[in-house]
């Protein structure tokens, strides 16, 4: 029988925030050794991001539907954490090529320990909602 080494943390650890750690993200499309780095959320960020996806009566609404792109714009910052892109920017990135999106998004997903299913979730509630 093996044993592994354990350690419970305090409160006091835990509450102390981690430092972010960016993961660059390769962007060969333009230029080699071309990269944005892609910051994680914080718990907090991530609640405001799935609240902003929710209109007043709890239901999703339409920015949901722009799911990866929103995320895009809340993840990729520069190297000291300044975000490269606004609200703004939200439509030009649905129109860049899907596969940079979706590396960008996958990047933002594992640096924040969240996963496909629960964008997915966001974006599929949002088809519902959406009239035909």
């Amino acid at each position: 029988m093996t044993t592994t080494n354990r350690t419970v943390i305090s409160r006091e650890q835990f509450l102390q925030p981690v430092k972010a750690k960016p993961l660059d993200v390769a962007v060969p499309e333009f230029g080699a050794g071309c990269v944005v780095p892609v910051w994680p959320l914080s718990a907090k960020e991530w609640t405001q991001f799935q609240s902003e996806q929710q209109g007043k009566d709890g239901k999703p609404n339409a920015k949901a539907k722009l799911v990866r792109e929103r995320l895009v714009v809340k993840c990729c910052r520069d190297d000291y954490g300044v975000p490269l892109f606004t609200s703004d920017d939200i439509a030009a990135i649905g129109e860049q090529n899907c596969g940079i999106v979706e590396r960008l998004v996958n990047a933002a997903l594992q640096v924040s320990g969240i996963t496909s299913q629960d964008v997915e979730e966001l974006a599929k509630n949002s088809d519902a909602t959406q009239p035909a």
